[in-house]
């Protein structure tokens, strides 16, 4: 299949899933009038369909903004929040159109319906359009860029996320300029030489090539920077790495809301695993470890022991392993369902702890990485959180480098709604063995 071929086809599908979100649209409140009040109306009273078609075209208009319509798809939860935005602003646009225009007052019922009608059907359209654009993408020729030493790891994530014409371009090499222009898609690894990201960078515009690099921690810092100049010299000026005080205010409210009602809503898992790990082997159903919090700062976090109370004897602080021997029975179990993490709610409600943010480490790790990787500092910028970006985007496998940077990122992008994405990402983890399994190496010692 030829380039043009495979971006007509992609085109054709952004095209046919305008048309279906409109139909979605129009669709829901046919069946809503059908159904509530009897009969196709309101929406066909006068000028009420003139008020559903501009309903359609206004939420075609609030999609634009929010890169709907792309070649390359969203992750499902960011595209449910964008279409529960949207159909929610244009419903009560359509609701307040009939009522001035047309004297007609909606029923809560029919407010509702229609709502719940379009954001299934939107759903469903998108769903279908990304499950045949994906597989239209995946055909695309690709290449991994970088030292022979990374590059078996980065294709092997590549592969995971997809891709099927795939293959490995070695820079040092005569034939890379012409290997180069055989590709569609280019993946650069964050250790590849400077000179060759600037020329895959310069070579991507010339053909028209979709390029995904991997940045170094520091390069993390440019991607909220405005441009500035000084004198005839263009420069980014770079955005401090912190929450304002009117986020922190919100971000606290809304961890002690959240929190209080998790406490409450979870007191009866608690006392059920509590008296499990009791059965199980007799010890001590919590467990309190020192970790670095916001600004570097020690606290106690408080977890379900899933370990055996001698298990950090022999060994000292290290890791936590899958199928980690030194794990209680009914420690696996709570592991792999992530309910030993319970108890942090109490760290979350007392406020050494935040619902998101990075995860806590072990001061013995922290002084560690600090010495390892010079941004790892960043992350106690803010309070740690039950979960975070890295955890939902990570894996087992990640390396500290890589969930940094998704520390980082998070940092600077940080708003109420990203933290509830990442809320209901963790559920979705959680429910995918191959991640829950993983979910976060703490070094947990005896927890």
């Amino acid at each position: 299949m030829s380039l043009t071929t495979r971006y007509r086809r992609v085109l054709t599908l952004q095209v046919l899933e305008v048309v279906g979100v409109v139909i979605a649209i129009m669709a829901s409140y046919v069946v809503t009038g059908a159904v509530v009040y009897g009969d196709h109306l309101p929406i066909f009273v006068n000028r009420g369909l003139l008020g559903a078609g501009s309903a359609s075209f206004l939420s075609l208009v609030l999609f634009g903004p929010l890169r709907y319509f792309t070649v390359r798809e969203r992750p499902t939860v960011e595209r449910l929040a964008q279409i529960v935005g949207v159909v929610l602003f244009s419903e009560l646009t359509f609701v307040a159109y009939m009522y001035f225009t047309q004297n007609t007052r909606f029923e809560i019922v029919a407010f509702f319906m229609a709502a719940g009608l379009q954001i299934v059907l939107l759903m469903a359209v998108k769903l279908l359009v990304t499950a045949r654009k994906n597989r239209i993408l995946a055909s695309y020729p690709a290449a991994v860029i970088g030292p022979a030493d990374e590059a078996p790891e980065l294709l092997q994530r590549v592969r995971a996320a997809g891709a099927k014409d795939l293959r490995f371009l070695a820079y040092d090499q005569p034939s890379f300029g012409d290997d180069l222009k055989a590709v569609e898609v280019v993946y650069v690894a964050v250790d590849a030489p400077f000179d060759v990201k600037r020329h895959v960078v310069a070579e991507s515009v010339r053909y028209n090539q979709d390029v995904f690099l991997v940045p170094e921690t520091y390069e993390i810092s440019m991607h909220r920077s405005s441009v500035s100049q000084i004198g005839d010299v263009p420069v980014f000026a770079l955005e401090r790495y912190r929450l304002g005080a009117f986020d922190r205010i919100v971000k606290r409210a809304f961890d002690l809301v959240l929190g209080l009602i998790g406490l409450i809503a979870s007191a009866p898992i608690t006392l059920l695993v509590a008296a499990a790990i009791k059965l199980d082997d007799g010890g001590p159903v919590f467990y309190r470890q020192v970790r670095v919090g916001r600004r570097g700062r020690p606290f106690q976090i408080v977890k379900f022991r899933t370990m055996k109370t001698d298990a950090e004897d022999a060994t000292g602080p290290v890791f936590a392993q899958r199928n980690d021997p030194r794990t209680t029975r009914i420690g696996k179990f709570l592991r792999s369902t992530r309910l030993d993490e319970l108890p942090q709610l109490l760290n979350v409600v007392h406020g050494t702890m935040s619902l998101v943010g990075p995860r806590p480490e072990r001061p013995e790790f922290v002084e560690q990485f600090q010495t390892q990787i010079d941004e790892f500092h960043i992350r106690t910028l803010v309070k740690p959180g039950l979960t975070g970006l890295a955890q939902v985007m990570g894996r087992y496998t990640t390396p500290p480098e890589d969930k940094l940077r998704f520390d980082m990122i998070y940092i600077q992008e940080y708003s109420v709604p990203l933290d509830l994405k990442i809320m209901l990402l963790t559920f979705r983890v959680l429910l995918a063995k191959a991640k829950a399994d993983g979910f976060e190496p703490d070094a947990d010692g005896r927890g």
